[in-house]
């Protein structure tokens, strides 16, 4: 909604910036020097020419007749030294009665036990998922703790079980033959890739996890070439005596207390990867596309008389409140400077055909270590997809 007139400001005081935010030509009127005032509401004509006001399109907000813009209150607490992060939103928990409330996330010196807490209510969490379930039917396929978001209820197998076949397929691809695995779980990719390996090193934060594997495991063919123990990501330094080719990760790094510890453990593996090697980081989720997930999961749950306005403040309550370790992809492209070990470095897209969070909004990357980089010696190719589509491709 914009408003003009003879009644309209000339600007902001003192803020030519936003004067020419805020203040557009008026493409209606002919008279010189005419403006409108963007007022950042979202409104519609009713039927019977009223204006309906549906609420705001930025982050301002009105309560008891004055504007307040939120991100002025955000950057004034977030200037004291204990507070790290700071999110101030709207809410109106009793009707008609609306107030400003600040979500503070503290940063102090007491960050190392944090992150010592939070590991462990992990490996609470994760112990209580991977509790064997009664009537099992494939001991190799236990997907305890895989929730779907926008219902809160398990996800489908099936998806899953997609979603398994071709990170096997993308980590096989690397022919590793010594692999360790950091964060096994109940051993999704173990049963699928240890019999292709001559040594498979698995660890796992949740005793639970490896206890539910050793009884699987038990005398089989695998009991010779696998390798079961419980110890944190960040706990690897004494294996010393394990060459190894390969070091995967896969849907575990979002679980990691901080970016510190995902470092570390990164410079743990790079140190124990042979040169050749390579360290597989797997279904990471995507810090560019982060708000764009709260978005689609909030507009499948909202219903058809929720506002724009209320449904942006459940977006932004989710952003704020997310805990998971969520990372962009230019985070690894810069670790190669970080570690000369590191070759260079291969950011990919999650393939299959189900469209799901699994596939829409996480990727994968390979950190090659000491590999020569082949240069491009013949031209590319240009495919215009519309003109010539392949066949059912994956997504």
């Amino acid at each position: 909604m914009h408003i003009g007139g003879a009644g309209l400001a000339k600007g902001c005081l003192n803020r030519p910036e936003l004067t020419a935010e805020k203040f557009i030509p008026n493409p209606f009127s002919t008279e010189p020097n005419s403006y409108l005032y963007k007022t950042g509401d979202l409104a519609r004509y009713l039927p019977d020419g009223n204006i309906e006001c549906l609420g705001r399109i930025d982050d301002q907000v009105k309560i008891r007749g004055y504007r307040i813009e939120l991100g002025e209150i955000e950057a004034t607490l977030s200037k004291h030294p204990e507070v790290k992060q700071a999110v101030v939103t709207a809410r109106e928990d009793i009707p008609n009665q609306k107030r400003l409330v600040a979500y503070l996330v503290p940063g102090s010196e007491a960050d190392t036990e944090n992150v010592a807490k939070q590991t462990e209510q992990w490996e609470k969490i994760w112990d209580e998922a991977y509790i064997q379930p009664e009537n099992e039917e494939d001991g190799s396929f236990h997907i305890g703790g895989w929730n779907d978001s926008y219902t809160g209820k398990d996800l489908d197998p099936e998806q899953v079980r997609e979603w398994v076949e071709y990170t096997v397929e993308r980590i096989l691809s690397l022919q590793p033959k010594r692999l360790l695995e950091i964060g096994c779980g109940t051993g999704l990719l173990l049963f699928r890739m240890a019999p292709q390996c001559q040594r498979y090193y698995a660890t796992d934060l949740s005793g639970e996890a490896i206890r539910y594997l050793e009884g699987k495991i038990g005398n089989s063919e695998l009991a010779s070439s696998v390798v079961l123990r419980q110890k944190p990501a960040d706990g690897l330094g004494e294996i010393v005596n394990e060459p190894f080719d390969t070091a995967i990760s896969n849907s575990v790094i979002q679980f990691f207390p901080s970016i510190e510890y995902l470092v570390q453990v990164i410079e743990t593996a790079v140190q124990l990867v042979k040169p050749g090697g390579q360290i597989f980081l797997g279904d990471i989720l995507s810090l560019p596309l982060l708000e764009m997930f709260h978005t689609s999961v909030q507009l499948y749950q909202a219903s058809a008389s929720l506002s724009i306005a209320e449904l942006r403040q459940r977006i932004n309550s989710r952003l704020a409140r997310e805990q998971r370790l969520i990372i962009a992809p230019e985070f690894f492209m810069a670790l190669k400077g970080h570690f000369p070990k590191i070759s260079h470095v291969e950011i990919q897209l999650k393939r299959g055909y189900s469209q799901n969070e699994l596939t829409r909004f996480r990727y994968d990357v390979v950190l090659h270590i000491g590999k020569k980089v082949s240069t491009l010696t013949t031209s590319p190719v240009f495919l215009n997809w519309e003109e010539n589509p392949p066949p059912n491709p994956p997504l």
